[in-house]
């Protein structure tokens, strides 16, 4: 028959044993690098008008602003590094005209960040049009998520039942992107923190039982 104390010391090895499979496990299955996101800030202003002949939203964004974020794989190939985003196109009274979002619903969006240019888009058929909107934004040389620069919005509109059409651009007189907060651990690293963090509450927790057995 096991006594008091061997038992006692067989559960603490398999307990031991289990949390170390665990926390085995989950460095086993991560990536061979961790995958870093960082999330940036978007602002801008636009020219007081639509470029000529211009028709529907392009007209209504004249003097108006951007906001948006956008976030960034920082790990991946800039032209895959682009992972989310939401941006707001406001008219000179700050009322909503646009969203270009990877989130929106019955909306197929594109967004990408290709030679310091970062490009949005998306198509529609909402209220029986066929809806297009590309917005982009150019900036200097070396751009990797901050700086500054231009760019433009051009919207087209096509009505399925009168067979009306709008189409339209305008420039963005100048845009910035700036870095908010600090770069987000993907999940798999928080989670294999919580594990050595469980494990090292455990072993203090034995070692102080331990002591007072």
């Amino acid at each position: 028959m096991f006594s008091t104390a061997l038992l006692k010391r067989l559960t603490q090895a398999t307990a031991t044993a289990a949390v170390g499979v665990a926390m085995f496990a989950a460095v086993g299955n991560a990536p061979a690098s961790a995958v870093t996101l960082k999330t940036y800030n978007l602002a801008g202003t636009f020219a007081p008008e639509a470029l000529p002949a211009s028709t529907g939203l392009s007209t209504d964004l004249g003097g108006g602003s951007l906001e948006g974020t956008f976030t960034l794989d920082k790990d991946a190939d800039p032209s895959s590094s682009l992972k989310s985003w939401t941006v707001k196109l406001l008219n000179s009274s700050g009322d909503l005209v646009k969203t270009f979002s990877n989130s929106l619903p019955d909306v197929f969006s594109t967004g990408s960040l290709v030679s310091n240019s970062l490009r949005f888009g998306d198509v529609s058929t909402a209220g029986g049009a066929l809806q297009s909107a590309n917005l982009g934004l150019q900036f200097q040389e070396g751009f990797s998520g901050t700086g500054t620069g231009a760019g433009f919005f051009s919207y087209n509109s096509y009505s399925f039942s009168t067979g009306a059409s709008t189409a339209g651009a305008i420039a963005l007189a100048s845009v910035t992107s700036s870095a908010s907060g600090e770069p987000v651990p993907e999940p798999f690293t928080i989670g294999g923190t919580a594990v050595a963090g469980a494990m090292g509450f455990w072993l203090k927790r034995k070692k102080q039982a331990s002591k007072t057995a």
